[in-house]
């Protein structure tokens, strides 16, 4: 997406030429770096639950929605999230700035993409100072274990699938406190679960 675009929508069609079944997995890996990502950068999104991806992601768990500054040594963390939806299935998640006045959304359908990955890679710059917001159908676990707790999919001869989904940068506090208001609306009460203990080991 241009740097100068408000928003740009995408629409994938997924189809199986073959005469037999196949599986298939999708994860959207979309990175943000500067000058949205910085020292108190905070992840927005409507969720249920929320668990480290290993046992070394543990240690971020408590401050999956904020960000450090660029550190030296660090090693990537990975947070699998159960997203919520409004009535329509659609879903927001976003990263803002400290001061809440730039950031980049991601709207997407969680019939076609039902869980999210959170990826911190908050290194030194030169490093990669990035994070990674990750609507999918699968986490990002070998297909083995993706396949055992059945979240891989299987499309039919000559059937399709497709995902929709939306960038959008957010260039002022109104469009953030905007973003910030529909995710409000659709955690509504729901109480988040941070559960310590991953939901695979590798």
């Amino acid at each position: 997406m241009s740097p100068v675009a408000t928003a740009s929508a995408l629409h994938d069609v997924l189809t199986n030429h073959a005469d037999y079944p196949h599986d298939y997995q999708i994860i959207y890996h979309s990175n943000f770096g500067k000058p949205i990502l910085e020292e108190g950068a905070r992840f927005l999104a409507p969720i249920s639950s929320i668990s480290p991806f290993n046992d070394y992601a543990k240690a971020g768990l408590k401050t999956w929605q904020t960000y450090a500054g660029p550190t030296k040594g660090f090693d990537e963390m990975v947070f699998n999230i159960q997203p919520l939806a409004d009535d329509n299935h659609q879903t927001l998640a976003a990263v803002v700035n400290k001061a809440g006045d730039k950031g980049a959304s991601i709207q997407f359908d969680t019939r076609q993409l039902p869980v999210l990955t959170l990826w911190k890679n908050t290194d030194t710059e030169k490093q990669g100072y990035v994070t990674g917001i990750e609507p999918g159908t699968s986490y990002a676990y070998p297909v083995t274990i993706e396949r055992e707790q059945k979240r891989v999919k299987q499309l039919q001869p000559g059937a399709s699938t497709q995902f929709d989904l939306t960038y959008t940068l957010l260039h002022s506090s109104e469009q953030v406190a905007d973003v910030e208001k529909k995710i409000a609306a659709i955690q509504g009460d729901t109480k988040v679960t941070e559960d310590e203990t991953p939901i695979a080991k590798e």
